[in-house]
């Protein structure tokens, strides 16, 4: 017989090769189904991070919506911590408001929302866990894409202003809110938007890491100065509330007495070679 007549297909499959050579099947490149309102589909992982922050942190966790993109994220610092401070947290202050009472959520199988008590409390309220395979990362695209974003721009944030890795928490807040107030591909409108309605407020956003000022409150002489200067870290839940930090003994403070110099901030000295 000719080699010629020898069809590779019809050939009976090696169990060595199979088992030696083995590899992941390719994904499919058909574009996903996007929802096609805010609140049906929603896409959760977790991120662990070497570094620990000022709040003793070292996992983030962010829950994606599929239709309009809004992102939430949590700092954590356990992973256990992921049911009761992450997801819980997001149900009740995000998805109740809205009279969200049904959702689906697509995980990946990580032992922190596959357990007894998170399929118990996704059962007593209207979630419908949807856990991709395991070790196939991609199918949870949405969510896994997220991190090279955000995690760019917290690098950036704090080599522009020369602050400390261990703020990254803060600079991951800082950095959401600022994702969401963006538009977006293909229709270049915010997230913020697509969610509820409404416009982005930009005049709330400042620089991250700029000098600000804030009154002192504790008993001072005559002639003592009556106010510090420290550097901002963003806003809380509450626009009028802000984060700042205190170089000398490193603490966090949250105020709303706060006078900002954005003019001038820290800039990194680079080489003339760049």
């Amino acid at each position: 017989h000719s080699l010629q007549n020898i069809h590779l297909e019809q050939l009976p499959r090696c169990p060595v090769c199979l088992r030696m050579k083995n590899k992941h099947r390719p994904i499919s490149n058909i574009g996903r189904f996007v929802q096609p309102r805010p609140g049906l589909l929603f896409h959760m992982d977790l991120k662990t991070v070497r570094t620990r922050s000022i709040n003793h942190e070292h996992y983030v966790v962010d829950i994606i919506d599929d239709n309009s993109d809004k992102t939430w994220i949590y700092c954590l610092r356990k992973k256990s911590d992921a049911l009761e401070y992450a997801l819980k947290v997001f149900v009740d202050t995000v998805c109740r408001p809205r009279g969200i009472n049904f959702f689906a959520l697509r995980i990946d199988n990580g032992g922190e929302l596959v357990s007894h008590e998170t399929q118990a409390y996704c059962a007593d309220h209207g979630i419908h866990l949807v856990p991709v395979p395991a070790y196939r990362h991609a199918l949870n695209g949405v969510a896994e894409k997220f991190w090279d974003t955000l995690f760019g721009m917290i690098r950036c944030l704090l080599e522009q202003v020369l602050m400390h890795v261990f703020l990254w928490n803060y600079a991951a807040r800082h950095a959401n809110r600022l994702i969401c107030s963006g538009p977006k591909a293909p229709d270049w409108i915010t997230p913020d938007f697509k969610w509820d309605g409404t416009p982005s407020d930009i005049s709330v956003h400042r620089v991250f890491g700029c000098r600000v000022y804030t009154h002192i409150n504790r008993p001072l002489g005559t002639l003592d100065a009556r106010g510090e200067e420290m550097r901002y870290l963003g806003f809380s839940h509450d626009p009028n509330f802000h984060h700042l930090y205190r170089v000398h003994d490193r603490r966090v403070f949250t105020t709303d007495d706060v006078t900002f110099v954005q003019t001038y901030f820290l800039l990194p000295e680079y080489s003339g070679n760049m």
